[in-house]
């Protein structure tokens, strides 16, 4: 059975980033994760890929269809006692400046990186933009780090007969 389109452009997505090198140590995922959800491990970085639950579909003609489907790139890390000023309680902005210069260093790449390889399926890449440099919430409530990345592609589908 051949994966959903969605899955196809997430899956397309999760292997560029693993493909590339990062200056922080992490392995994307494709999952259909919630990025409000609270970590539990400590210190790993977690980059989910998650197709958007909600793609736009329109008849382009008789025979073909068009899709604009976005796929979300979260990046979460919880934060360590070692990484909070113990004066202050904050986190330190030298760990937080780290994870915002990845989504920054993730968005940027996946500008550059044009998903040839989707061609096959109909998709063209649209636009990458970020929704979210960081929740502010979710660091003062969790001493949690969340950012996401939204890319936009373009998908046209023969109707089937």
């Amino acid at each position: 059975m051949m994966a959903s389109k969605a899955a196809q452009v997430a899956d397309a997505i999760t292997a560029a980033i693993n493909a590339a090198t990062w200056s922080l140590d992490f392995r994307a995922e494709r999952s259909y994760a919630d990025f409000d959800d609270r970590l539990t491990d400590l210190e790993r970085i977690k980059v989910d890929v998650v197709p958007k639950f909600d793609p736009q579909i329109e008849l382009d003609t008789r025979a073909t269809t068009g899709w604009e489907l976005a796929v979300d790139v979260g990046v979460r890390k919880l934060f360590t006692q070692s990484d909070i000023d113990s004066t202050s309680g904050k986190i330190k902005l030298t760990a937080l400046d780290q994870m915002v210069q990845l989504v920054e260093d993730l968005a940027q790449f996946l500008i550059e990186d044009r998903f040839t390889a989707l061609n096959s399926i109909g998709a063209v890449w649209m636009e990458t933009r970020i929704p979210a440099l960081y929740i502010r919430d979710h660091l003062r409530e969790w001493s949690q780090f969340t950012g996401y990345i939204r890319l936009v592609f373009s998908l046209h589908c023969e109707v089937p007969a």
